[in-house]
């Protein structure tokens, strides 16, 4: 086997193995404010606000700007309401 052949099926193995870890579905629903706003229906101001006052579920790096919510903790506070 020539050294070419021998590096060209590293690399598509290493590939193969990439796009098995990176491109896999998994159960990271994160979610940014922009779809947390489409999937409550609630105006930026509004879960803003609801945020500012911890009614509504959501994430915060520490020392972060930068706004999460999980999309799974989401529907359930729509669905049960819940504070």
């Amino acid at each position: 086997m020539e050294l070419k052949e021998i590096i060209s099926e590293a690399v598509a193995k290493a590939l193969r193995n990439y796009d098995s870890i990176y491109n896999k579905k998994t159960d990271f629903d994160l979610i940014d404010f922009k779809e947390a706003c489409k999937l409550t229906g609630y105006s930026k101001h509004t879960l803003y606000q609801m945020t500012s006052r911890h009614e509504i579920p959501f994430l915060k790096r520490p020392g972060g700007r930068k706004i999460f919510f999980s999309k799974k903790a989401l529907q359930e506070w729509i669905i049960t309401g819940e504070k």
